[in-house]
This record gives C-alpha cells, sequence and structure tokens, in this order.
C-alpha cells in the first residue's frame, strides 16, 4: 500500500510543531482510535512520552514509557497487561465535568421503533464492542422479560449492521427466540439528544470485554439501572470501578449466569424502584 504524501506531510508538520515546543513530558490522551495519533506516537517527541486510557489497552510501542490507568479498573496483576510501565492513578483517574442541564426531552420511544409498553435494555456501545452481553442475557429473558427490547445503535456501515443482526439472530434462534421485534437498531443521534435516548431504556447492559466509559458515565447520569460484568482486562472493568466509587455494587455481576439475573431481575423491579427520581445537583 502507497503513503499518501499529503499525510505524511501533515504528519511531519505536527512532529516538527511538538519538537519545536521542546516538552519534558508529552501525554497522548489515547493511541488507537486514529491514525495520526499512532503514527505520531511511534516518534519519539518528548524524553518521556505517556498514554492515557481513552483507548484502554497497551500501545505496544517502545516509544510510550508510561500507561496512565486506573487503580479502581485495574486487576491485582494489572501490570502485567502492559509493554509500558503502568501508573494506576487514584480512583478512576479522571475528572468528570458535571455533564450540562438536560434538555427538555422530545424524543420519545416510538422515535427509536421501540413499543411504549415492556422493558427496554440498553446496548449502546459500538457494534464490535458488543458480543456476548446480548447473547448471553438473551439465555434468561423468555421467561421472566417476554415483551422485552434490545436496542443497539447501527454502524454507519450498514454490511456491518446486517452482519451483526444475523449473529444475533442465530444466538436468540439457538434458545427458541425471534429477533423480530425483539431487537431495535437505532440510527445514531445528535449528542444533545443522547440523554433522550438513554431514558428511553429501563436498564442499560454494559458490554462484556469491552466495557463502557463515557457512555456509562452518561448513563449514570440519567439514573438509568446499569449492569456489568468485569473481566480480566482494564478495558473489562470500567463501568464496575464507576459503580464501585458510588457505592453502588449490586449490579456488578460475578459470572455471566449472574449477569443474566441481575439483568432480569432488574427488569422485574417496579419502575418506579428501578428509575429513582430525578437527584439535583
Amino acid at each position: 500500500m502507497r503513503s499518501d504524501p499529503r499525510q505524511s506531510r501533515r504528519d511531519a508538520g505536527l512532529a516538527d510543531a511538538i519538537l519545536a515546543d521542546r516538552l519534558d513530558i508529552l501525554i497522548h490522551l489515547d493511541i488507537g482510535m486514529a491514525p495520526a495519533a499512532i503514527r505520531l506516537a511511534a516518534l519519539r517527541l518528548a524524553p518521556v512520552q505517556c498514554v492515557a486510557w481513552g483507548h484502554p489497552t497497551t500501545t505496544g510501542l517502545p516509544t510510550i514509557d508510561y500507561f496512565l490507568s486506573s487503580a479502581l479498573m485495574e486487576p491485582a496483576e494489572g501490570v502485567r497487561h502492559y509493554s509500558e510501565k503502568m501508573v494506576a492513578l487514584p480512583g478512576l483517574s479522571i475528572w468528570y465535568d458535571e455533564p450540562p442541564p438536560a434538555l427538555q426531552p422530545i424524543l420519545g420511544r416510538s422515535a427509536f421503533g421501540l413499543r411504549d409498553d415492556g422493558v427496554v435494555y440498553m446496548c449502546c456501545q459500538s457494534l464490535f464492542n458488543t458480543c456476548r452481553s446480548t447473547t448471553a442475557s438473551s439465555r434468561g429473558s423468555r421467561p421472566a422479560c417476554p415483551d422485552s427490547q434490545f436496542l443497539f445503535i447501527g454502524h454507519p456501515s450498514a454490511d456491518l449492521t446486517e452482519r451483526f443482526r444475523r449473529r444475533l439472530a442465530a444466538a436468540f434462534a439457538a434458545r427458541g427466540i425471534d429477533i423480530d421485534g425483539r431487537v431495535v437498531f437505532a440510527a445514531p443521534v445528535p449528542q444533545e439528544r443522547f440523554p433522550d435516548l438513554l431514558r428511553s431504556g429501563d436498564v442499560y447492559l454494559d458490554s462484556i470485554g469491552w466495557s463502557g466509559g463515557n457512555t456509562t458515565l452518561e448513563a449514570v447520569a440519567v439514573d438509568l439501572p446499569i449492569v456489568t460484568l468485569p473481566t480480566d482486562l482494564m478495558r473489562g472493568r470500567h463501568s464496575a470501578a464507576i459503580l464501585a466509587r458510588m457505592g453502588l455494587r449490586e449490579t456488578i455481576a460475578i459470572g455471566v449466569e449472574d449477569y443474566c439475573n441481575i439483568a432480569v431481575g432488574s427488569a422485574a423491579m417496579p419502575i418506579c424502584a428501578r428509575k429513582p427520581p430525578h437527584r439535583s445537583r
């Protein structure tokens, strides 16, 4: 594959600008979400170079010295998971600004193709982050929640969405559940209307293996109950850490069966208990 000379010039310009600043420490907020960030991270642009957990996995780059992680998110053996030297900062390791006052809701369930009745499970991670959560929870959903629906956000690639739908349909069919009417793929919404989408749900199913970070914090802001199953790597433990920081450990599962039971149990609770009144902030 040929390199793009225009991209090479842009990268060189960015690298020159960083070098001109003569930094002592360079901190990348993430390495992995954008190709340009990876290319720059592969260069030695400062004596000490770090990465934060915006993309929560090791870079494998010899030019990155430290991985700035979260003490609440790391397992006991977390230092073994990084080519960098892992530094576990206190708590969540981030300061999350209080969200702005919510706009008056204008989008209800019907705007997302959901029924007004029944329980709605929100699965708001990118489809490539979502695999075992809904497949697992479908195990227990039929007897306890016959009218439940699962909402996903469709991917810009229609082909990827369709392949995911077929995979999910097979998993549901193996348990005698018809996917039609049970699974909804909503179109992406503007950022300012994302709270409307979250408020349409009753229970937030955290993706297993690649946990929600910002999305989970947004769900917390609208009082949406969160079910999560922490896994071995830091990237699968964000939501558990957020709930632990809040003192809400009841919906942190210890296995797939427990995850299913908590998901079904949360849906079976009365709505007033499932969604506490909005708290003043």
